[in-house]
């Protein structure tokens, strides 16, 4: 029985040969999965270890993942936060409407939005 992690040359073939069909192919890689009876999800994984496993060193141990070494300090850049922008508002009690030329006037929800 293997282990999680031990390298499998045979898996390592083919899926080698798996990826190098679709790319020769193209096309969407959940029919290309689906017409050759393969999981979409394995053949992302291999897709995505093939690709780091090519830019290995050929000798040597085969690290984790590449990650950026800690310098201690935590830096953030925060974004420019808008400005807030208030417009006058009149509120008026619901008698006869008053109507000017080029008002707007809005129902929403029982409320009455007139803009002129």
């Amino acid at each position: 029985m293997s282990k999680r992690g031990d390298r499998s040359d045979e898996k390592e073939a083919f899926w080698k040969l798996v990826v190098d069909e679709w790319r020769a192919v193209g096309g969407n890689i959940r029919e290309f999965c689906r017409s050759n009876g393969l999981k979409e999800s394995a053949f992302y994984f291999w897709r995505r270890e093939l690709a780091k496993r090519s830019a290995e060193p050929a000798a040597g141990p085969h690290p984790r993942g590449r990650r950026r070494k800690r310098t201690g300090a935590v830096t953030a850049t925060a974004a420019p936060s808008p400005t807030a922008m208030f417009l006058p508002l009149t509120i008026r009690s619901p008698e006869a409407p008053e109507y000017e030329a080029g008002a707007v006037e809005i129902f929403v929800s029982g409320h009455r939005l007139r803009v002129a």
